[in-house]
């Protein structure tokens, strides 16, 4: 299992995929007001379009897109985030989040088949979430 602390109280979850599915539902299908869940991966890949589109939904005016300001270096700074050569700014990051999808986005066969079994079906296609294809099956060439 997995605990985890959150709002000064400890939860207990079956998984990290329970934990996942638990945390996000208490807003995709529970929360009854207005939210907003970003993706890591939009803000990796898409930094003005991302922010304007935030910016847009919560009534603000965004600058135009000459006067953005791209942080290249990693935007966490401080001791309390580890050693500054083992932070992954905008360039390391595009590097390591966007190289081609891999056979089972590199996950080994175990961890590949728990995602598909465990993560919610609803909550990944609600956030535009695919699966990475699965390896191709290739038959052994018949003997005639």
């Amino acid at each position: 299992g997995v605990k985890v602390k959150l709002a000064e109280q400890w939860l207990n979850f079956d998984s990290l995929a329970d934990l996942w599915n638990e945390f996000y539902a208490q807003y995709y299908r529970d929360f009854e007001y207005p939210y907003l869940i970003v993706r890591f991966e939009d803000l990796t890949f898409r930094q003005y379009e991302t922010t304007k589109t935030i910016c847009e939904c919560a009534g603000g005016v965004v600058k135009p897109q000459n006067m953005f300001k791209y942080i290249i270096k990693s935007a966490k700074q401080g001791p309390g985030h580890g050693k500054v050569s083992e932070r992954t700014g905008m360039v390391e990051a595009w590097i390591k989040y966007g190289q081609p999808k891999q056979v089972k986005g590199g996950f080994s066969d175990e961890d590949y088949d728990a995602a598909i079994e465990l993560l919610s079906h609803e909550f990944m296609e609600s956030m535009g979430y695919k699966y990475p294809p699965p390896a191709p099956i290739i038959e052994a060439p018949r003997i005639l």
